[in-house]
């Protein structure tokens, strides 16, 4: 599903420590 979140999380619209 949102495995960007969890490859670059700084990189999402999710905040970076929200993994």
């Amino acid at each position: 599903s949102n495995d960007v979140t969890i490859e670059k999380p700084t990189s999402t619209t999710k905040s970076p420590l929200d993994f």
